[in-house]
C-alpha cells in the first residue's frame, strides 16, 4: 500500500514481500534502508532532525546512495526509487526522489491495517511500527522497543489475547525477529 500512495507501483501490481536491509554501507555512505524486491528497489533515507548532507565531500545522500548501488551486482539493470522520509515534508537534493513524512507513512498504515486479517505477532508489530512512526513524527521519546511494549501493554486489556501472547513463545520470537535489524552482503 504504502509503494502505491508513493506512486511507485499500481494497486493492481503483484509483489513479492522484499526483505528489509536497514544501515547498509556503501562504499563511504550508510543507506537507512532499502527494499530490494524483484523488478526494482526503494532505497529510503530518513531524517529526523538533521538536514541531508553531503556522503564524504561528494554528492547529496539522495544522490550519492541510489548512484553507487546501481553500479553493484543485483542492482545494475533494476530501477532503484529513492524516498525522502522526513518529519517535515522537507524535499531531497534529488529532484527524482519521492518525498514523505513520518505522519504519511503511520496514517496510510492505520487506514488501511485491518487487525482481523493479521495474526497475532503481525498485529503487534504494526501497531509498534505506527507509535514509532507518529512519535518520530512529532519528536516523542518513544523507541521501537518502547511502542513494542505499548502494543503488548495493548494487548493485556484484552486477556485472551494477552494470555495467548504470553503462552505462545514463537509468536514472540517472530515479533523479535521482524524488529531485529538485519544486513546483508552485496557483491560488487
Amino acid at each position: 500500500v504504502w509503494l502505491t500512495d508513493l506512486g511507485i507501483i499500481d494497486p493492481e501490481f503483484e509483489l513479492k514481500p522484499a526483505t528489509p536491509i536497514r544501515e547498509h554501507w556503501i562504499e563511504n555512505g550508510r543507506v537507512d534502508l532499502f527494499l530490494d524486491y524483484e523488478t526494482f528497489t526503494v532505497l529510503v533515507e530518513a531524517k529526523t532532525g538533521t538536514d541531508e548532507h553531503p556522503v564524504d565531500d561528494s554528492d547529496p545522500q539522495t544522490i550519492y546512495y541510489p548512484t553507487r548501488l546501481a553500479r553493484l551486482e543485483g542492482f545494475r539493470n533494476k530501477p532503484i526509487h529513492t524516498v525522502f522520509l522526513t518529519t517535515k515534508g522537507k524535499t531531497a537534493k534529488n529532484p527524482d526522489a519521492i518525498n514523505t513524512t513520518f505522519a504519511q507513512y503511520a496514517v496510510l498504515l492505520s487506514q488501511t491495517f485491518n487487525p482481523a486479517e493479521c495474526e497475532l505477532f503481525e498485529r503487534m508489530s504494526i501497531t509498534a511500527l505506527i507509535t514509532h512512526f507518529a512519535s518520530t513524527q512529532w519528536n516523542s521519546k518513544t523507541t521501537l522497543i518502547d511502542s513494542l511494549r505499548l502494543a503488548i501493554e495493548t494487548a493485556k486489556s484484552t486477556k485472551s489475547t494477552y494470555e495467548s501472547l504470553a503462552t505462545n513463545l514463537d509468536d514472540l520470537r517472530k515479533i523479535r525477529e521482524l524488529l531485529t535489524p538485519r544486513s546483508a552482503t552485496l557483491k560488487d
